[in-house]
């Protein structure tokens, strides 16, 4: 049993305890139980939490500590995106955050405030008739009243800086960028006044698959601000901020500004990537080389681990092309790996990667892709091939390909291990035949259609 089951069985027990107990024992046990709830609010207070995390940890404490299955507290502070958490049953109008019009009589309400002002409630439905003749919920109230001005004062600070916070973080961009840094730029955005979450979707090779980061809540709130743009053929993003409340048109403007920053920024690390780039480009195919390869291997590794993710490694061989070169000649064989690497790129999605791993090797990774969808990726390159070649060697030649595919985890558990069970795979398919794929750990290989 987890704890949060032991808590919910603990809970029932108090109730029962209330309704059976003598009046002295239910009086000492309501007792207990207020000064034990009351001491968690004061420690969340201490802990100087932002008012959503704040609440949504008070109502924990409130529906763990005490006999209460149905609580809610909402809060509209003045300059703070409104806050409304519900655990348990509750008419559906307080979904909106504002039942005040006409309330249940079956749902308790004690008011919050700050700084003398209110500035929303803490309601329960359905209280034990003990826990209600107690005043427990106007004491849980003024406890959580008597932090709030220094949680939203500290909430407001946090939101003024957060734009700035965002515009340092786009600034501190370069080459080296990583998902921590953009996690550090999603969480700046969702800390705007008037924001409650953002997310960033980017699809760059360095990450090996498309990134997916979030911060605060994404999906409701009053709008959404969107962002969509390709930086270059391989980079695109699209960043959104969700709105707790309406945003004045200088929040959007501030807003479109940091996100025009940050496109401006990938922009020019991408060109500078590129330069870069050149000594881990093939010359002759135009394609990456072994040293682009290891990197991108290492790099959708750390994906796949961040996102539980699968990726696939196909390793590809040109079949007899040592013949091509001692019977047609070196040049001819030149223009075999060029329109090889051609054809094989055309398979491909923008976050694959293919490099030249060596004479007449290919290497293929594949973020995101199970062993039926590799599969399918060979054979596509299995049916291209032969007429990519065909204008260089002649439709009598027919130069095929073998690859061997290896998908992480289940054929290895880095890129070592994987790369050697592609090309285990790859020679039992070279032994079967040719002109056929070998997944790691299958027993048939299959030829090309």
């Amino acid at each position: 049993m987890n704890e949060l089951s032991k808590l919910e069985v603990s809970s029932r027990i108090d109730l029962e305890r209330l309704r059976d107990a003598e009046s002295g024992t239910r009086d000492l046990l309501i007792e207990l139980i207020t000064t034990s709830c009351l001491f968690e609010i004061t420690k969340l207070i201490a802990a100087r939490l932002d008012i959503a995390s704040f609440v949504t940890a008070t109502v924990d404490v409130l529906t763990q500590h005490a006999p209460i299955e149905n609580c809610a507290i909402n809060i509209a502070a003045p300059d703070v995106p409104p806050v409304n958490v519900l655990v348990g049953d509750f008419p559906a109008e307080f979904a909106s955050g504002s039942p005040v019009d006409d309330e249940p009589r079956s749902v308790t309400f004690a008011a919050l405030t700050s700084l003398d002002e209110r500035v929303g409630y803490l309601a329960a439905n359905g209280l034990p008739t003990p826990i209600a003749q107690s005043q427990f919920l106007i004491k849980a109230a003024d406890q959580i009243s008597a932090g709030l001005a220094a949680l939203i004062e500290a909430d407001r600070m946090r939101r003024q800086l957060a734009d700035a916070r965002a515009r340092d973080v786009i600034a501190s961009l370069d080459e080296g960028y990583n998902h921590e840094h953009l996690l550090k730029l999603v969480d700046a955005l969702s800390m705007l006044p008037k924001a409650v979450g953002a997310s960033l979707k980017l699809t760059n090779p360095r990450f090996g698959g498309p990134l997916h980061l979030s911060a605060g809540t994404v999906g409701l709130g009053h709008s959404q601000f969107v962002k969509a743009t390709e930086v270059d053929q391989r980079t695109r993003f699209k960043l959104c901020v969700q709105w707790g409340t309406e945003p004045t048109p200088s929040d959007e403007a501030s807003l479109t500004e940091t996100l025009t920053s940050f496109a401006t920024t990938l922009t020019r690390i991408e060109r500078d990537v590129r330069l870069l780039e050149e000594v881990e480009t093939d010359v002759l195919t135009g394609v990456g080389n072994r040293r682009r390869g290891l990197k991108t291997l290492s790099a959708t590794r750390s994906w796949a681990d961040r996102e539980d993710g699968s990726f696939a490694v196909l390793l590809l061989d040109l079949d007899h092309f040592k013949r091509v070169n001692d019977t047609l000649g070196h040049d001819v064989g030149d223009q075999v790996l060029i329109a090889s690497a051609k054809a094989i790129e055309t398979t491909l999605r923008d976050y694959d990667t293919l490099v030249r791993w060596g004479g007449e090797e290919f290497l293929i990774v594949c973020p995101d892709t199970d062993i039926a969808q590799a599969s399918a990726v060979a054979r596509r390159v299995l049916a291209l091939i032969p007429t990519a070649c065909e204008a260089w060697v002649g439709a009598e030649w027919n130069q095929t390909v073998s690859i061997g595919i290896a998908i992480f985890p289940d054929s290895g558990s880095n890129p070592t291990e994987l790369v050697r069970a592609a090309d285990t795979a790859l020679y039992c398919a070279k032994n079967n035949g040719r002109n056929q794929y070998q997944a790691a750990n299958q027993p048939v290989a299959t030829a090309a259609p």
